[in-house]
This record gives structure tokens, sequence and C-alpha cells, in this order.
């Protein structure tokens, strides 16, 4: 499983979504996995109890550096 931690840009949540559901159908589109299967949106470390599943150690620092908490 790939982790990635990326600062979105002032989007809207539908044109972030949009935007990833066509990058991973290119993918598919070229005979290949996508090797991010899902994209989960935190806005702040409240979000992150929310998440299922495995994630990195180092996501609840990133989280709280991007959000402004400590």
């Amino acid at each position: 499983m790939s982790n990635l931690t990326y600062l979105a840009p002032a989007l809207p949540e539908a044109a972030l979504r949009a935007a990833f559901a066509a990058a991973a159908g290119a993918e598919r589109a070229q005979g290949r996995e996508p090797e991010l299967d899902d994209i989960a949106l935190v806005r702040s470390p409240d979000g992150l109890a929310a998440l299922t599943g495995p994630h990195a150690d180092h996501l609840k620092p990133v989280v709280h550096r991007f959000t402004g908490c400590r």
C-alpha cells in the first residue's frame, strides 16, 4: 500500500475528486492499475478518526502541521 501526503489547492472538493477519478481512469485505460485507489480529504485532526484501514505513522503529525493544530 502506498501513502501520499498532499496539501490540496484551494479547489472545491468535487473538483479534486473528479481530477483524482480522471487520473485513475486514465491509468486503467492504459491497462494499468492506479497506484492510489482512493482519496481521503482530511480537514482537521478529528477527521483522522474517520479513516479506515492502515495509514502511515506520520499522518497525524502532518495533519496537525498543515491545519495549525498542536
